[in-house]
Order: C-alpha cells, then structure tokens, then sequence
C-alpha cells in the first residue's frame, strides 16, 4: 500500500533529491547509523560550545579550537591529545572570556616557588578575586603544565590560603 505522503514525496524527487526523499520515506525504525550519517552532515553545534581564538591563529590538529564552557566557568579540553596545554584554553584564562577571568597564576614565570604561585592563587580565590575553587585549579593545571612546575597543589585537598585581613 502507497500512502499519500510517499506518493507526493516520490512525484517531489526531482526537487529534493533522491537520498532526501529516501529518508523522508523511510520509517524511523529501517533507519542504519550509516543511513542518518548520509542524511545529516552537518553535526549539531555542543552546548555551550563557542570558538575562543582569533582566526588567524595556527593550531597543532591534536588541539580543538572550541571550547565547551560550564555553567560554573570551567572549559574542556584543557588540554590537546599531545599533552600540551591547549591555546584555546590558555587564551580562555588569560583574559578571552566574559567572565572576568584572568588568573595571577597564569602570569607568574616557570622559575617561580612554590610559595609564590600558592600566593598568586590564594589572590585569585581571595576576597576580591574572580576565580572560584574549580577554575582556579584549572588555570593552575594550565600554567604548571606550560610551566613544567611539579607542584602538588589542589585548590580543594590542600590549598590553605590565610585569612583575609
């Protein structure tokens, strides 16, 4: 049996085109991955995606240019698939973002002590600071990696900044 909609599809395949109409007709359920792969090229944007670089900046193929932003500021990836900390990332934290962001520990230098990066922290957390617990330590994840520092320092296991005063 023809129903209507797939008699007025088919007399329309010279205006669709053939793959076009061929999902049109098709039931839901005879749908392969492979027959919605054909027929949507064009992937869904991710939730709170957003491009973070200029245009003209070159990046490795291992590092994404998006960005995926959570509700509480934190990024993903931080990093691209060579280990290196992603450019996207770094310009994220370093000021390109709407959020205020731009951690001290992100400006310190890779001679700097432990002491002092725990302070450069503690300043971003800090009463005035613009940096809560989790983005503070990605931005330290950031830094220690472009940094090479080896620091143990966890923003909530053991990250003890004095009160203010």
């Amino acid at each position: 049996m023809i129903f209507p909609r797939r008699r007025f599809l088919g007399s329309s395949v010279f205006m669709l085109g053939s793959t076009l109409t061929e999902a049109l007709t098709t039931p839901l359920w005879k749908w392969s991955d492979q027959d919605a792969a054909a027929t949507s090229p064009v992937p869904a944007p991710a939730p709170h995606s957003r491009p973070t670089l200029p245009s003209s900046t070159t990046l490795p193929p291992s590092c994404p240019t998006t960005l995926t932003e959570g509700n509480d500021g934190t990024i993903t990836p931080l990093f691209c698939s060579n280990g290196s900390p992603n450019p996207a990332a770094l310009a994220y934290y370093e000021g390109h973002n709407d959020r205020g962001f731009n951690p001290a520990v992100l400006r310190l230098a890779p001679s700097s002590t432990q002491s002092q990066v725990k302070s450069a922290m503690c300043a971003d957390i800090g009463p005035g600071g613009t940096m809560g617990l989790q983005t503070e330590q990605q931005a330290y994840d950031l830094a220690a990696r472009r940094n090479s520092w080896s620091y143990d320092i966890n923003t909530v296991t053991n990250l003890r900044c004095p009160p203010a005063g």
